[in-house]
């Protein structure tokens, strides 16, 4: 069977609507910057954010530091229902970090856009 043009494009229009659907429909806002501090560890810097990502997110937060181990670069955590979280990563002061944080829907992790990115100044 062949379709005639303006089929197809009703049909196409029918699917991008579907696909419209599952996605957001607003953007989501940026991550705030999280608070600094000294960690317990010598090395590490302690990150605490209250409220400053989308409830039950997940925060990965990368150190561009070269001279930081592969292995110590990416640090993070999930955020409670209020979208609090804290952790401990490698890195010292003047260090530039970026934070990606996503909401977890039902086929996983998503990331919308959501980026900071801020220099390391412990408090």
């Amino acid at each position: 069977m062949v379709l005639g043009g303006r089929v197809r494009s009703l049909l196409l229009a029918a699917l991008l609507a579907v696909g419209a659907c599952t996605a957001p429909t607003l953007p989501l806002p940026p991550p705030t910057q999280p608070d600094v501090s000294a960690a317990a560890e010598a090395g590490k810097v302690h990150l605490s954010s209250k409220g400053g990502v989308q409830p039950n997110a997940i925060v990965v937060v990368f150190n561009r530091n070269p001279d930081v181990a592969r292995d110590r670069r990416v640090g993070g955590a999930q955020a409670d229902a209020e979208g609090s979280w804290e952790a401990d990563v490698w890195a010292s002061p003047g260090d530039y970090l970026v934070q990606l944080a996503g909401p977890l829907q039902r086929g996983g992790w998503t990331w919308a856009g959501m980026l900071s990115y801020w220099r390391v100044t412990v408090r």
